[in-house]
């Protein structure tokens, strides 16, 4: 399944909103102000795809990274690892946005690897972390945790995890007023657009809700993956309130969803029940996602499957 997802991601042509940016990048190589911007190690893969003369070779090799290390985390770490990396297939905001927002993506993955598959080698996870942010600087949020990861340990009331996700979104102009000052390069990304991504925010919310009730009720849940979980979501419903790109940094966090699905119904009979059950919602969200982006009048992001020409010539 991971390889068939890989395949999907790296063969894909004209698929995503940013997928002519980069393929004009590893094209024609980059403008002055990218060239200056651009992080490291994503810089690097563009040259690589520029210098073999196939600007396809950045997609394979993005994909590599997004597909590879995030299958290989829930692989290593789930107890159902087939219906994990079906959920980050399936569920919005992980594998179809990383058709749109590529670097981040990567960066997110390595986060992602480095939480997960080595939690208990701390040195080598802050490597990762500090290579995630060469990717995509934005990565370096996860640095912000680090002194506090034994924090994320500790089991935490329902009360506690309702009020964050409460206050996150009220709290959200106030702090936007605070740093806007201080953050003068970034100045354009905090405008607020309070129409962006509402309906995902909902879903999260409800999704959390969801598995703070089976907690409660019959489910055993990692704790750890729980408390980065509900941060992701705190930090979407805070940052996404007030528009999509803010939003984003929960992106680092909300792939634990997929790790803590199997962890929700484990122990929830009829099991055979309640798998197809959540194999056919997981389908319908699926395609939701790839409708509701269908219509969009400017670009369908997700357009029936186009295999690149180049491979197709070879």
């Amino acid at each position: 399944m991971a390889f068939l997802i890989f395949l999907i991601s790296a063969l894909r042509y004209n698929v995503g909103w940013d997928y002519e940016t980069y393929f004009e990048w590893a094209f024609n190589g980059l403008n002055s102000y990218m060239e200056m911007s651009m992080e490291p190690l994503s810089k690097g893969m563009l040259d690589i795809a520029l210098y073999s003369g196939e600007p396809q070779t950045f997609f394979v090799m993005s994909s590599a990274v997004v597909v590879g290390l995030f299958s290989y985390s829930y692989i290593r770490c789930s107890p159902l690892p087939t219906l994990s990396i079906l959920g980050f297939f399936c569920l919005p905001l992980l594998f179809l946005v990383s058709l749109a927002i590529v670097r981040q993506s990567m960066a997110a993955a390595v986060v992602f690897f480095a939480l997960t598959v080595l939690e208990k080698r701390h040195i080598s996870a802050l490597v990762l972390l500090l290579l995630a942010g060469l990717l995509h600087y934005s990565a370096w949020i996860a640095l912000l945790f680090w002194p506090f990861l034994r924090w994320f340990e500790r089991p935490v009331s329902t009360t506690w995890y309702v009020a964050a996700m409460a206050i996150g979104p009220m709290i959200s102009t106030i702090l936007v007023g605070i740093i806007e000052p201080y953050l003068l390069l970034y100045s354009g990304h905090l405008e607020k657009d309070g129409t962006s991504g509402l309906q995902l925010i909902l879903l999260y919310y409800l999704f959390a809700f969801l598995i703070l009730y089976l907690r409660h009720c019959c489910a055993t849940l990692p704790t750890r993956q729980l408390n980065f979980f509900m941060l992701g979501v705190v930090m979407l419903g805070t940052g996404g309130v007030i528009n999509e790109v803010v939003g984003r940094l929960a992106y680092y966090f909300l792939p634990f969803a997929a790790l803590l699905l199997p962890a929700c119904i484990a122990k929830i009979k009829p099991h055979i029940y309640v798998r197809l059950l959540t194999l056919s919602t997981l389908g319908i969200l699926l395609i939701m996602q790839i409708y509701i982006a269908g219509q969009n009048p400017e670009k369908d992001p997700y357009r029936p499957y186009q295999l690149y020409p180049g491979w197709i010539s070879l």
